[in-house]
């Protein structure tokens, strides 16, 4: 019995272990903090978007799952975790980063449909080289 624990723990150790060295380092390390400044009365959200080329239509399906997990509320900052090797990587292939902030209230209210055809977006910001997205010190602002 006390033989059948120890493979029982080894093998669960070995499985442990092959699963974390298994997963191999493609060198996309979120090495990056983007942070969304919300300076307004109002709740915002957020959403991120690349394209090659430049496309900034919003998209068919409404983005987000769970709406209340986005919430940037007011007088508030979101941060979030990028690779800066796959930024600069878009950027030297001629691709594009948006980024999409609306108010909270008329996301909970409008259709998305409707949002999208009228283009019902708060603020739009989009970066096409690193070095624009520097100068803003990787800080996008509302309003």
């Amino acid at each position: 019995m006390v033989r059948l624990r120890r493979i029982t723990k080894l093998g669960f150790l070995f499985l442990f272990l092959s699963v974390f060295w298994a997963c191999p380092d493609e060198g996309n390390n979120l090495d990056l903090i983007i942070t969304i400044e919300n300076n307004s009365p109002d709740d915002i959200i957020s959403y991120t978007y690349n394209s090659n080329p430049l496309d900034t239509s919003l998209i068919e399906k409404f983005p987000w799952y769970h709406i209340e997990d986005v919430i940037i509320k007011k007088n508030t900052q979101s941060k979030k975790a990028y690779s800066s090797e796959l930024l600069r990587d878009l950027f030297a292939n001629g691709g594009w980063e948006h980024y999409y902030l609306f108010n909270y209230d008329t996301v909970k209210n409008v259709q998305w449909n409707r949002i999208k055809e009228e283009y019902i977006v708060a603020k739009r910001i989009d970066f096409n080289n690193w070095e624009d997205m520097k100068i803003c010190n990787f800080t996008i602002t509302y309003p």
